[in-house]
C-alpha cells in the first residue's frame, strides 16, 4: 500500500512552522518535500493551499488505541478526568483556572485536546489549523 500525506496550510506565514517540522522529520530520516502555491496548485487543482509539507509514506495508529495505551501508562502523579465538560476557563498571570460542573482544576501548565475546536474556547481566535489528507 502507498501511503502519502499532505499538511497543508493556507497562510504563506506558516512556512515557518512547516520547516520546522521538515527539520524534524529530516532527523527522524522521513523522506519529504515542501511544496508552494505554483506546485500545489497543479497537484490539487486548487489555488486555495500557499504551503504544504508531502510525505511518502507513514505511520497509521488507531486512536483510541493509542489514547487508551496513554492513559494506562500514566505517571502516579497525573490524574486523569474523564467525560468532564469544560464550562469556562481563565488565565491569571501564570494560574489556569478551570471550571466543571463539579469543581475546579487551578494549574500553572495545561493541555487543551480540542482538536480544532480551540477557537470555540477562546484560544488562538484566529488560529489557522492544518488538514491531513491521506492519498
Amino acid at each position: 500500500m502507498n501511503v502519502e500525506n499532505i499538511l497543508l496550510h493556507q497562510k504563506t506565514e506558516d512556512i515557518k512552522i512547516l520547516k520546522q517540522f521538515s527539520k524534524t522529520l529530516s532527523k527522524l530520516g522521513f523522506e519529504h518535500n515542501l511544496l508552494f502555491k505554483k506546485e500545489l496548485t497543479k497537484k490539487l487543482g486548487t489555488s486555495f493551499y500557499d504551503v504544504a509539507l508531502h510525505t511518502k509514506g507513514g505511520i497509521l495508529l488507531h486512536p483510541a488505541k493509542l489514547v487508551r495505551a496513554m492513559i494506562d501508562t500514566l505517571p502516579d502523579n497525573v490524574q486523569l478526568f474523564e467525560n468532564s465538560s469544560m464550562i469556562k476557563w481563565q488565565k491569571d498571570k501564570n494560574l489556569i483556572s478551570c471550571y466543571f460542573n463539579n469543581g475546579k482544576i487551578n494549574t500553572s501548565k495545561i493541555i487543551f485536546a480540542t482538536n480544532g475546536f480551540l477557537k470555540s474556547i477562546g484560544i488562538k481566535k484566529k488560529l489557522q489549523f492544518s488538514l491531513n489528507f491521506n492519498c
